[in-house]
């Protein structure tokens, strides 16, 4: 069985139109979700959870360890603001407003520093070691310099060649942007390079065992580089789940075809 990144590659330089490829997943561990956020952002640094909570009052951004334990560190922001996605760049962090137009720029204890604006909405972030990458709820996706937030290209997101509208959280790992869509159960795995869904994740098992509101969707997606694993979550979830991701039996017959 080809590892997960191989098999990827394998599928990318397969065809320009290659079938997406459905992965299957294990789950390894499972912890509390604090505070039952209203999950927008989510990401892994030094051990640590690192995530940003929305909703006009109540949006906060808080820090807790990967291993069971509640948060050290809660950092409550402005009435004003609806926090969304965060991203973390190695040297400092940004946290994307809802509908205001502001990305706040966050130190390492979390405590604003400056602030850039965009147009329109803001809904997730991530960063590819280079770029950050943001979603607007749309099937677009921008790239955005990691200092200064200017605006340097835009990706258009295809599934099935068809459009891939609502795209929520997202996360950069293994060569690949991971993107939650809104109201969906599955994850999707896009090709940076053309906007391409090249795998799927199906979660749907995990959203019917969690999803006991209509606002309780599937978002958050962190990578731990350590132990090559996902971890996953929603708004309101009670819990966190450590996921192992491997190609679905389908897979390899898959590639095959699509060349």
């Amino acid at each position: 069985m080809p590892t997960l990144i191989a098999l990827l590659i394998f599928v990318m330089s397969a065809s320009t139109f290659a079938a997406p490829v459905p992965l299957e997943y294990q789950i390894l561990h499972e912890r509390a979700h604090p505070h039952r956020a209203f999950t927008q952002g989510l990401l892994i640094h030094r051990g640590q959870f690192v995530e940003s909570s929305g909703l006009y009052r109540q949006s906060f951004v808080q820090r807790y360890p990967v291993t069971d334990g509640e948060p050290g560190l809660v950092r409550h922001q402005s009435r004003r603001d609806f926090s969304e996605g965060l991203a973390f760049t190695g040297k400092h962090y940004w946290l994307l407003t809802w509908q205001q137009g502001l990305a706040r720029k966050l130190d390492a204890e979390l405590r604003p520093v400056s602030i850039a604006r965009y147009q329109g909405e803001g809904w997730g972030l991530t960063f590819d070691g280079r770029q950050l990458i943001m979603s607007n709820g749309s099937a677009e996706l921008s790239f955005r310099d990691p200092d200064s937030f200017e605006l340097t290209q835009q990706l258009a997101v295809t599934y099935k060649n068809q459009p891939l509208n609502a795209i929520n959280e997202l996360e950069f790992a293994e060569g690949l942007i991971w993107a939650n869509v809104w109201f969906s159960p599955m994850i999707y795995a896009i090709d940076p390079a053309n906007g391409q869904v090249v795998s799927t994740v199906d979660l749907s098992a995990l959203v019917d065992t969690e999803n006991k509101s209509p606002d309780a969707v599937l978002n958050g997606i962190a990578y731990d580089a350590d132990d090559r694993t996902f971890w996953v979550t929603g708004k309101r979830w009670r819990k966190l789940y450590q996921l192992r991701i491997t190609p679905g039996p389908g897979a390899i017959t898959q590639a095959t075809d699509a060349r």
